[in-house]
């Protein structure tokens, strides 16, 4: 979904807190003109997306294997996912929450 906003909806997890990131953080850190960066501070204000998706159960036990994959492959051997949520936001959006014990 493309949005354009003054007032982002403030969506909380269900597994963790998210933490959002200030325009006065962005500029404190060095090299603040990137386009990650950038992305990151805009992303409650304005999202431009060409295409949606529909999810797929299948891939998404897919996505945590990989997840863990990742884990594996910088040192952390016994990592487990112990819990996963899927819900949708007041935007409608869907949301996605693991909590990774490593």
């Amino acid at each position: 979904k493309s949005r354009l906003t003054l007032f982002p909806i403030a969506d909380s997890g269900k597994i963790v807190v998210p933490q959002h990131y200030t325009f006065e953080e962005y500029l404190r850190e060095k090299g603040y003109l990137t386009f990650s960066k950038t992305k990151k501070v805009l992303d409650p204000y304005v999202r431009l997306k060409l295409a949606s998706a529909k999810f797929d159960e299948k891939k998404y036990e897919e996505d945590k294997e990989k997840v863990l994959e990742f884990y594996n492959s910088i040192g952390y051997r016994d990592a487990t996912i112990e819990k996963d949520t899927v819900y949708s936001t007041i935007g409608g959006n869907l949301n996605i929450d693991l909590k990774v014990n490593e």
